[in-house]
């Protein structure tokens, strides 16, 4: 098998960071390709972001590029593991994913958008995802608890 060397780090298919690389590039080529495709589909339904008064765009902006960028973010992620957990958040950013794009196509009341996520919240909290801890910026660890 070949490595690249570059400033000491050996670089294999095998390797961690050769992984995150490939995965990276997956991300990357999957949204660049699929952006495209997203602004096409919004102009053709008419899911636009339109100019008003809390606006800076003059003309209408097509909405759902935002998941060209899921797609490419959730390939890569399944692409490094498939652990369950792994698999939960992905599923849960799908959903709030839809959500976004029912709210972009029919400009939802805010109150039903945050009761979805809510739900979508506790789905992935059911499935087994948690926070117990968070870096602090400026150094440290925030211990939350176990919930």
């Amino acid at each position: 098998m070949s490595a690249l060397l570059l400033r000491g780090l050996d670089f294999r298919a095998d390797n961690d960071a050769m992984n995150i690389v490939y995965s990276f590039l997956l991300a990357f080529g999957t949204s660049l390709l699929l952006t495209p495709a997203m602004r096409w589909l919004a102009l053709r339904v008419g899911i636009m972001d339109r100019p008003g008064i809390r606006k800076v765009h003059r003309k209408p902006v097509p909405y759902l590029g935002g998941v060209a960028i899921f797609i490419g973010f959730a390939l890569a992620s399944l692409s490094l593991s498939s652990d369950p957990q792994v698999i939960a958040i992905v599923v849960g950013a799908a959903c709030v994913v839809v959500l976004g794009v029912i709210d972009d196509a029919i400009a939802m009341p805010a109150v039903f958008k945050l009761v979805g996520q809510i739900a979508i919240a506790c789905g992935t909290y059911w499935a087994g995802v948690s926070i117990s801890h968070v870096t602090h910026p400026f150094g440290g660890v925030v211990y939350l608890g176990g919930w």
